[in-house]
C-alpha cells in the first residue's frame, strides 16, 4: 500500500535515505534541462553496495512493465523474479498493485517519482518502504521513458502479520 506518490521534478532533492538521495543527484546530474537522461548513462558502478536494493523495469508500447533486472533485496521482499517477469503477474497482489501504482505515475510524468509505504512480504511479514522510481529513455529521440529504475530502502513494521506467532502475553508451556 502506497501512503504517498510525489513527483520531484528535475532538481535534485533532499531525502533522509542517503541512498535514494545519491539516485536522485546521479539522475539529475546525467540528465538534460527537462529530457530523459539516456540509460546507457547510467553509472551502477557508483552504488556498488546498494546494487540489491535497485530494479530496472523495461516500459512496454502498451504501458505495460517486465523486469529487466531486479536486485536481490528487491526480489526478496516484494516477492519478485529477478529477471524477465511481467509484473503483471505478480502472485502478491499487494507487492503488484505497489510497484504498478509507482511505475505508472513515472511514465505519466515522465520525472522523478517518491513513494512511501508498506508492503507484505512472501513470509507475511509487514516491511515499510521509501522509493525512488527514475525514468530512462533508449534514445536521445525518445520523450517518454523505456526504462525505470528504481531504487528501495525497506525496514521492518512493528507489527508482524502472521498468526503462527504466540501471543507475548500468553504464557509459554514449559
Amino acid at each position: 500500500m502506497i501512503y504517498s506518490l510525489q513527483a520531484l521534478g528535475y532538481e535534485p532533492k533532499a531525502h533522509p535515505v542517503a541512498f535514494l538521495a545519491r539516485l536522485s543527484r546521479h539522475w539529475c546530474s546525467i540528465a538534460g534541462e527537462h529530457s530523459l537522461p539516456l540509460s546507457c548513462d547510467f553509472r551502477p558502478e557508483k552504488f556498488g553496495r546498494e546494487l540489491g536494493l535497485i530494479a530496472m523495469v523495461n516500459v512496454k508500447e502498451d504501458c505495460s512493465f517486465s523486469n529487466r533486472l531486479v536486485g536481490d533485496v528487491v526480489a526478496s521482499n516484494l516477492t519478485m523474479a529477478s529477471s524477465s517477469q511481467c509484473l503483471n503477474a505478480i502472485d502478491n497482489i499487494d507487492s503488484r498493485d505497489t510497484i504498478l501504482s509507482l511505475l505508472s505515475k513515472t511514465v505519466e510524468e515522465k520525472v522523478p517519482v517518491l513513494a512511501h509505504g508498506t508492503v507484505m512480504t512472501r513470509k507475511q511479514v509487514s516491511k515499510s518502504f521509501d522509493a525512488l522510481a527514475l525514468p530512462f529513455a533508449i534514445n536521445k529521440d525518445n520523450d517518454k521513458p523505456d526504462i525505470i529504475l528504481v531504487g528501495f530502502k525497506f525496514d521492518f513494521c512493528s507489527t508482524h502479520l502472521t498468526t503462527s506467532q504466540p501471543n507475548q502475553n500468553e504464557t509459554q508451556p514449559h
